[in-house]
């Protein structure tokens, strides 16, 4: 593995986006010749490399713009999904995954890298299996398509990190559904960052899927109470009841978090799955862990906080689409900037008949306190 290939000229596509923006100052940084795809080159004109890469406007969804920016290319990185397009989502990713195939074939270039998501569950979910079918189109052609698998991102600005975030730091009270308890194998930005620039440096095509994550595997209760004491923030009451579909919690994220609920939707629908790398898809073998190990999640998480604390959040989920409306609060934004933050404390005095006991108390508390704790966006004390 080379670490320096400098008659390799890469593309990289999502750029305006959370992991492609951080990859492309990483490949800057180590003087690679690179090239963009964007709808709108204002989108990337306030980054620090803007000057410094080759920008190819247009659509990933129109064919001649892909024979364009594949043009000349050695290395294509595939970091583009279609997840808040709406319902259909898995075939604009179908389709848009066959004509780059198609285009890069045609241009001659050896090798796709593209970041999935990972799909061992059984249990799988639609967007879990549209991050794998995108993999499987990739691979129709002749260029050889490595393909590495990952979990949560934990880092500043990815979606899914906001919302765990601020799941954790708006509601020390929580109702949620029994996959909270789901196992998950969580990776820092930094990490993927890592392999992703390794595989851009091996010194042939590889094709075949990888499975890659941290060092450890935690449920999503686990990480949330991460949050909260990394935060400074009491233990947070997580209250399983069995009424909450992934459509209603995608709803009630997308009144207590920045994330929209057309994105929720399917990131809260990913989350019935297990989301575990497989040892059998392990890629040690082709690129070795680094020299000061994996990245555990307490210090993925410091790290990220410490970003967002001192304003420094490279890139956001949201750079790709809409910019933050003016009223909206920004991920990076100080606690004071953007929105009115109010703390609104519900008491409410319940009547139990003696006979009700045991679960159907339990039961009826904790929906209670979800239907409360909704209307309210704040703490509720019973």
């Amino acid at each position: 593995m080379n670490s320096h290939n400098g008659d390799r000229k890469y593309l990289v596509t999502g750029a305006s986006g959370y992991v492609g923006g951080r990859l492309v100052r990483a490949l800057i940084d180590e003087k690679e010749d690179v090239r963009i795809l964007v709808r709108d080159k204002q989108k990337i004109m306030g980054q620090p490399w803007a000057t410094q890469v080759d920008i190819c406007e247009g659509s990933a969804e129109n064919f001649g713009d892909l024979q364009r920016a594949l043009e000349g290319i050695h290395t294509a990185f595939y970091l583009l999904h279609s997840i808040n397009l709406g319902p259909n989502f898995d075939e604009i990713e179908r389709e848009m995954a066959c004509n780059f195939a198609k285009a890069a074939e045609q241009a001659g270039v050896s090798q796709i890298i593209y970041l999935g998501g990972i799909a061992n569950d059984v249990n799988i979910s639609k967007h879990l299996a549209s991050r794998a079918m995108t993999g499987s189109s990739l691979a129709t052609t002749s260029v050889a398509v490595l393909e590495l698998r990952a979990g949560i991102i934990i880092g500043s600005g990815s979606a899914s990190f906001e919302m765990l975030r601020h799941l954790t730091h708006r509601l020390p009270i929580m109702t949620t559904p029994k996959w909270v308890m789901n196992k998950t194998h969580p990776i820092a930005i930094r990490d993927v960052l890592y392999y992703l620039k390794g595989a851009a440096h091996l010194d042939t095509p590889v094709n075949k899927v990888f499975d890659i994550g941290g060092p450890e595997v935690l449920s999503y209760a686990d990480m949330m109470q991460k949050f909260a004491k990394l935060s400074g923030l009491k233990k947070r009451w997580i209250i399983r009841v069995p009424v909450l579909t992934p459509g209603l919690s995608s709803l009630w994220i997308g009144l207590v978090t920045p994330v929209p609920t057309a994105l929720a939707r399917p990131l809260v629908g990913s989350l019935i799955s297990e989301v575990v790398a497989d040892p059998a898809k392990s890629i040690d073998g082709l690129i070795p862990k680094p020299a000061e190990g994996l990245i555990d999640v307490e210090t993925a998480i410091s790290l990220a906080l410490s970003k967002i604390t001192t304003h420094n959040v490279e890139t956001r989920w949201s750079d790709a689409t809409m910019p933050t409306a003016p009223w909206q609060k920004a991920q990076g934004d100080p606690d004071w900037a953007g929105e009115m933050v109010f703390v609104i404390v519900a008491k409410r005095s319940l009547m139990f008949r003696p006979r009700m006991c045991g679960d159907r108390l339990n039961a009826l508390v904790a929906l209670t306190v979800g239907l409360v704790q909704i209307s309210c966006g704040g703490p509720v004390e019973f």
